[in-house]
């Protein structure tokens, strides 16, 4: 699992908005981003509590199955809902098409709780071998071991 920590502010400089006031409808803008078909079928959820949520930041953590060249974008889906949802509230607070200001403070990874399905097995198998590319030297060297690793695994279950 991949692990991305965020700090949202406003967008709009000088902004008079607290987020404090609002943390049921942040609250169940998440819960609808994290019940929707794109964050179900990606692997995707956003992970925040009550005390997140001050007048002028909101602090969350993006988990997805899959990393991310990009996780900020996945974040807009919140300022959709919460501006499409609530536009009285949050439309004024708009600034340059987005809502929040977004610095990712960290990121990480486990896969300790990682659950690897036949498929997602199979697809990682492919992209390993087929469609996978290495940007350094290290990443080459840990591909061409991970594969020779894998076909020692392999060789008692295709031997004749």
């Amino acid at each position: 699992m991949y692990y991305y920590d965020f700090s949202l502010t406003p967008s709009q400089p000088n902004s008079d908005v607290d987020f404090s006031k609002y943390k049921t409808e942040i609250l169940a803008a998440i819960d609808s981003v994290n019940n929707g078909i794109a964050f179900k079928r990606d692997g995707k959820f956003i992970d925040i509590n009550d005390e997140d949520i001050n007048c002028q930041k909101i602090k969350l953590t993006l988990r997805c199955k899959t990393p991310l060249n990009h996780a900020a974008r996945s974040l807009s889906a919140l300022t959709r809902n919460l501006t499409g949802n609530y536009p009285k509230i949050f439309g004024k607070y708009i600034f340059n098409k987005t809502l929040f200001h977004m610095d990712l403070i960290s990121q990480r990874s486990s896969f300790d709780d990682l659950e690897i399905t036949d498929t997602d097995l199979i697809k990682g198998v492919i992209d390993l071998l087929f469609t996978h590319t290495t940007t350094t030297k290290e990443e080459a060297t840990l591909r061409e071991q991970t594969i020779t690793q894998m076909k020692e695994l392999i060789k008692p279950y295709i031997q004749k």
